[in-house]
């Protein structure tokens, strides 16, 4: 992580190294919304590009985080971040995968 305070920061992560650190999902970001349609095209458009060139590297895109002392707030990417965080939660056990029930805790977020 960056440490000049007064200049925006960049980094490359990886989805492994972005995941390793404390994210805070602020109050006022919106629900979760993705539909499976959502899903889909992300996971296609991960596997198309493995496809294409095995040693590259693909990117989701830009998440933008508020460095607030000790904890990073997610300002955008919540919705692929939260995916991820789905998909790799039902990887762990494959046999959860088709029975997965997760808490909504916020009435017009969609599982």
């Amino acid at each position: 992580m960056c440490n000049n305070t007064k200049d925006p920061c960049t980094e490359i992560l990886s989805i492994e190294g972005l995941l390793k650190k404390e994210l805070i999902l602020p109050a006022y970001q919106r629900p979760y919304k993705w539909k499976i349609k959502n899903v889909q095209a992300l996971l296609q458009d991960i596997d198309r590009e493995s496809k294409i060139d095995k040693n590259k590297r693909y990117r989701i895109g830009t998440v933008i985080v508020h460095n607030d002392k000790e904890k990073l707030n997610i300002v955008d990417g919540q919705q692929r971040i939260t995916t991820l965080i789905l998909i790799l939660h039902a990887l762990e056990d494959t046999e959860k995968v088709e029975k997965l029930d997760l808490e909504v805790r916020h009435r017009i977020s969609h599982a």
